[in-house]
């Protein structure tokens, strides 16, 4: 049982790795800065501790919450202090209720479209949709850096896109 912080070519700079050995599975996190990773590795070894850490097997997928709280903790050294509490806040209110029960390789397409859809039904601005879109595709990219699933389903989701809206003449 172990958990530990290094570069995985020393003398490199960025990026830093918290590797993690328990109950005989073994599992490697790719982290902005070493100060970002000792706080995650911390983190993980107050869950060992507790008994409350759960090494996914590479054969079932984790749930989106699973996922989403270890891409906080990826990306906190990496964002500002407001950056990440929004981030925070908008995947606790909008992004978990709807996402955070379901497998990652069972989340489609189809149902973040609707997601965003029915977030303009109830009255939000076009770049608020934009910031869920864009955090729903950062946790499926972490996903895909950390071989868990193959393809992100946001990624076709456009900037661009139509969200009942009527356009002003």
């Amino acid at each position: 049982m172990g958990v530990t912080v290094r570069q995985k070519v020393k003398g490199r700079g960025k990026p830093w790795w918290v590797f993690i050995c328990h109950n005989g599975k073994r599992k490697s996190m790719r982290i902005g800065d070493q100060k970002a990773a000792h706080k995650v590795a911390s983190r993980i070894r107050q869950k060992l501790a507790k008994g409350k850490l759960n090494l996914a097997d590479r054969g079932q997928p984790p749930t989106f919450a699973d996922c989403a709280k270890t891409w906080l903790g990826y990306i906190e050294g990496m964002r500002r202090k407001s950056t990440f509490e929004r981030y925070d806040e908008m995947l606790k209110n909008h992004i978990l209720p709807v996402f955070g029960d379901k497998v990652l390789d069972r989340i489609s397409r189809g149902d973040i479209r609707d997601f965003l859809v029915s977030k303009t039904g109830q009255g939000y601005s076009r770049s608020t949709i934009c910031v869920l879109r864009d955090i729903t595709s950062g946790v499926f990219n972490y996903a895909i850096d950390e071989e868990i699933i193959q393809v992100n389903p946001v990624s076709g989701i456009t900037k661009r896109l139509e969200l009942n809206r009527k356009k002003k003449p």
